[in-house]
């Protein structure tokens, strides 16, 4: 007699992320994420950030990256004056074509949110 695990054993953990990343464009209000096999660039209408990582789904559709956070002013920028980025991470979750994204800068207490549509193309008006 031959013994077979049974299915619940071969089962993967819901914390498995997925095999391939996400990637595509996400739009949303005042918000425009791209992203790729090895990250992604997120701008805003008075910021942007980039991903590190890629983004890969749990089985519970959440994810988690880390980044970059760069703010922008109105009017003119000195060409010298390099720009403030700060450390930043990026959680949230994906349910269909919704995107839920929190953007916590390093220092900061509270985050950021966007809801962002797959392929929603959008056209930022940057700040001024």
């Amino acid at each position: 007699m031959i013994s077979t695990p049974d299915a619940a054993s071969n089962a993967a953990p819901a914390s498995v992320p997925q095999a391939s990343p996400l990637t595509g464009e996400w739009g949303g209000p005042q918000a425009r994420l791209v992203l790729t096999e090895t990250g992604g660039q997120l701008d805003l209408s008075c910021a942007s950030a980039s991903l590190d990582t890629p983004i890969h789904l749990d089985a519970a559709g959440t994810f988690g990256a880390k980044g970059r956070y760069e703010s922008f002013s109105g009017g003119p920028t000195l060409a010298d004056v390099p720009p403030a980025t700060t450390a930043a991470h990026f959680d949230g979750h994906v349910e269909g074509n919704t995107m839920h994204i929190s953007i916590r800068r390093e220092g900061e207490k509270t985050a950021e949110r966007h809801i962002l549509e797959r392929g929603r193309r959008v056209k930022l008006i940057r700040c001024g």
